[in-house]
């Protein structure tokens, strides 16, 4: 499939009409009909993706993965996200929002904790009571996100905050100072109720970080000491104990969730 730079312009002008689609969408008589496969949002949402969105989608980010994607399986996605919206509440999503979603989708979408992360962002961006949540930074945090860590993140996003973090250093006697040696590490459990290593995970809480999502202290720490209990039973602090024996010190902090990371997570999840 190809366009015509004719069909590329109205396709951008589409989208700066897209409350009228919307509208025209929500009046149309096949409403009725259609209505009776599908919750009424999410037909209107749908009609207003493929008059408006999936145009551009198509345009702008077509490759044949991505096209076969668009062409096969979004709508139902998106009517999956959107079918608790009541058509009243269905609203045309910002271009700010909807475009860099659409482009997200389109190199993702075979990444389900990417996806389901797009959606939902665009599900909120056409929900009347929550849109102006929506903020188009999202979807470049989005970007930034590889498909393992997104539900990791979540999962933080989503906890208690502040909660511990620490680093592991090595004490050196000869230059009374240290040497870091891993940082940023945080509870995590396993399936068996047991502290894991996630392969990765120091590079991606400095990401998220980077991103604004949380911020991380080590000047200071919590007061609950029994909060870092679990420190002594992580696979890296005992392979280390092994091996430099009492040369090995924690060094506890805390992190924050910032209201960015807090709006974020509410915006795609």
């Amino acid at each position: 499939m190809s366009y015509t730079l004719d069909e590329i312009e109205n396709a951008k002008a589409a989208l700066g009409v897209a409350g009228q689609i919307v509208s025209l969408a929500k009046e149309s008589p096949e409403l009725t009909e259609a209505g009776q496969k599908f919750a009424d949002s999410a037909l209107v949402l749908s009609k207003a993706v493929n008059n408006v969105l999936l145009p551009i989608a198509a345009v702008n980010f077509a490759f044949d993965k991505g096209r076969k994607y668009f062409d096969e399986k979004f709508q139902k996605d998106l009517e999956g996200k959107a079918s608790n919206i009541a058509p009243e509440d269905v609203v045309e999503p910002k271009a700010s929002v909807a475009a860099p979603v659409l482009q997200g989708l389109a190199f993702s979408h075979e990444e389900p904790s990417l996806k389901d992360m797009y959606l939902s962002l665009l599900r909120t961006a056409m929900n009347r009571s929550e849109a102006d949540t929506a903020h188009p930074a999202y979807a470049e945090v989005i970007k930034q996100l590889s498909a393992v860590e997104a539900p990791l993140l979540l999962l933080v996003l989503k906890g208690k905050s502040p909660s511990p973090i620490v680093k592991l250093n090595r004490k050196v006697e000869s230059a009374k100072g240290e040497v870091l040696i891993k940082s940023h590490l945080i509870p995590w459990i396993d399936g068996s109720g047991n502290q894991k290593e996630i392969p990765g995970v120091i590079s991606m809480i400095e990401n998220w970080r980077r991103l604004g999502l949380v911020d991380i202290q080590y000047d200071a720490h919590l007061t609950n000491e029994t909060l870092y209990d679990w420190v002594t039973l992580r696979p890296e602090y005992i392979a280390l104990k092994e091996e430099i024996g009492d040369s090995l010190e924690i060094g506890k902090g805390y992190y924050l969730i910032t209201e960015f990371g807090k709006s974020f997570a509410k915006a795609v999840s």
